[in-house]
């Protein structure tokens, strides 16, 4: 599941292109995002096909795909690349009012 990185995630109908295509990733969970989010800071939620968190129903979550929680990047987890030690952004969500 290797997408362009300026071409948003086909399935997600909210994503818009990222500006960035790949964040620091130490190993396959430990990421660094470009705003400085990591997971034990703001985190990364994973989410559905349509951008929708899915921690409270796994059962819809089918692909790796993870929303930075700090500035709503979207990285599939898949991409992650250890020899270079990062994982692909594939789109960006707008941020959710609270």
């Amino acid at each position: 599941m290797n997408h362009n990185a300026a071409t948003p995630h086909p399935e997600v109908p909210t994503m818009r292109a990222a500006t960035v295509a790949t964040i620091t990733a130490h190993d396959c969970e430990r990421w660094v995002c470009v705003c400085g989010n990591t997971p034990h800071s703001s985190g990364f939620c994973m989410i559905d096909r349509n951008g929708d968190d899915t921690a409270h129903a796994p059962k819809r979550w089918v692909e790796p795909l993870y929303k930075c929680d700090g500035c709503g990047h979207v990285i599939d987890a898949a991409t992650y690349d250890d020899t270079t030690h990062t994982v692909a952004v594939v789109g960006r969500l707008p941020r959710r009012a609270h």
